[in-house]
């Protein structure tokens, strides 16, 4: 959100519209298991890459990390997925092919593929601007337990990925950090210190973080509400398009009942104040 950019005051009317229609989007979305895949396409790419081998065809390497590309998204048979990231890295596919392939197969809900396809852009990245937001991505990920292996989780990962960004007070991996102390943790100190975390979040970079929690919010996840209530109660934004400082502190509290009552209250206006001093991490060390 830019400086001058105040958020225009919804109606209640108009608010339960956009609701209505977001609602409405997210439910005509696709499972990844209910696009048309089937196991022939698989076996179709397997042997048009063989057949241009073995004529010693000269191969277009973009054409080829295209068609795999497409065919992750629909795939859940581990033996394929592994497969195909083989061809992937025998074809040069960069951090950003990845990085795509991890976004997409994330939209579908195929979280198998968006774990290694954002873990693979991390080990080929070598700019470190790109290895902050893959990494931002990854964390998330592995928080919600959106992985391959929830029950085996390390969330030790969760903080050390998000360490570099979080210190250069990139706002994703802010959130994220935040995110991890106050829903994993919980305790007080742990709420405080993700109340911290998102006051060092700059107000001018705001509205991706915004509007992709909003989603969040509106899936009915209380992390998409407590985003919105910390940026509100840090005076990052106006106010929220998903309910008052009340509305989501309520909201959060249902699901999260340890949430400090100080929590519902605005301590930096919108627009007014200093960031606080940015917060020293606990150690990942626990047992």
């Amino acid at each position: 959100m830019s400086k001058n950019n105040k958020p225009n005051k919804q109606t209640d009317k108009d608010k339960e519209k956009e609701l209505q229609q977001i609602e409405e989007w997210l439910e005509e979305l696709p499972d990844f298991n209910e696009k048309n895949c089937t196991s022939s396409s698989y076996e179709d790419v397997l042997s048009h890459i063989k057949k241009k081998k073995s004529a010693d065809e000269h191969i277009d390497n973009r054409s080829i990390i295209d068609e795999v590309t497409e065919l992750l998204l629909c795939e859940n048979a581990l033996e394929h997925i592994e497969t195909l990231f083989a061809i992937l890295k025998d074809y040069d596919a960069d951090s950003s092919d990845y990085s795509l392939i991890g976004m997409s197969a994330y939209e579908v809900k195929n979280y198998i593929v968006a774990e290694r396809a954002y873990r693979m852009a991390i080990e080929q990245c070598t700019e470190a601007y790109l290895m902050t937001g893959y990494k931002n991505n990854l964390a998330y990920l592995i928080r919600r337990k959106e992985i391959e292996n929830p029950d085996k989780r390390n969330e030790k990962e969760v903080p050390l990925l998000l360490r570099d960004g979080a210190s250069k007070k990139d706002t994703f991996s802010l959130i994220n950090m935040a995110l991890f102390w106050a829903l994993e943790r919980g305790d007080e100190d742990n709420w405080d210190l993700a109340d911290k975390l998102v006051s060092c979040v700059d107000g001018n970079d705001v509205e991706r973080a915004l509007g992709w929690w909003k989603g969040v919010a509106l899936a009915d996840e209380a992390e998409g509400y407590l985003v919105h209530l910390l940026l509100v109660r840090h005076g990052k934004v106006a106010s929220s398009p998903v309910g008052s400082i009340v509305e989501l502190f309520d909201r959060v509290k249902k699901d999260y009942p340890g949430i400090p009552d100080k929590m519902k209250e605005i301590v930096t206006p919108f627009n007014g104040g200093e960031f606080d001093k940015f917060p020293t991490f606990p150690p990942v060390d626990w047992d």
